[in-house]
């Protein structure tokens, strides 16, 4: 009896063992992907060529894909395969990865990226409502928004960026900034 639980015990401990290695095997497997990911997506701005280019971006997307579910509170993985779907004119898939990366973080470059996703998709009341949230985190991001919905973020956020400046904003326009940043993106 004493004998059969040490077997059971230690066959419990080696699959237990095993398990572990396999996920911690998988999450060193998907870091080094992503790296390399990561760095083709980077050069994919540079290359000329878009056949090449539209390889490269499907091939990050496949390994995004088998990576996701490894790590699936990375954002830096959604934020690759979404910018690689959008080289591949997958705006729309690309704006749902963005969408879930800010459901674990409310960074500026999320909400600036899920923009431009929306406004390639044609959704430009979407994309004006993450854009604006964009530039009243980072202000200078306006500069790099093609007309006509810079003009139509800088009229947005201009009078209220202007009044914090300068001391003048009420608390329930500070509130209502928080507000727009904890809320999810229209």
């Amino acid at each position: 009896m004493n004998r059969a639980l040490r077997v059971i015990a230690s066959i419990g401990i080696a699959v237990a063992a095993g398990w572990a290695v396999h996920g911690l095997y998988l999450r060193h497997v998907c870091n080094i992907r992503e790296i390399q990911a990561e760095r083709l997506v980077t050069k994919l701005f540079d290359i000329n060529d878009q056949i090449t280019a539209r390889i490269a971006a499907r091939d990050t997307v496949e390994i995004m894909n088998r990576c996701v579910p490894c790590a699936p509170t990375d954002i830096n993985q959604y934020m690759i395969r979404g910018a690689a779907l959008r080289m591949l004119g997958r705006p729309d898939e690309a704006a749902l990865d963005y969408r879930r990366a800010l459901h674990l973080d409310r960074r500026a470059e999320l909400f600036l990226n899920l923009g431009r996703a929306e406004m390639e998709a044609g959704h430009d009341d979407a994309a004006a409502d993450a854009l604006i949230t964009a530039v009243y985190l980072v202000y200078s991001y306006v500069d790099d928004l093609p007309q006509p919905m810079q003009d139509r973020v800088r009229n947005a956020v201009t009078p209220t960026y202007l009044m914090i400046q300068q001391g003048r904003a009420p608390h329930a326009v500070l509130e209502q900034l928080s507000d727009r940043v904890a809320r999810d993106p229209r």
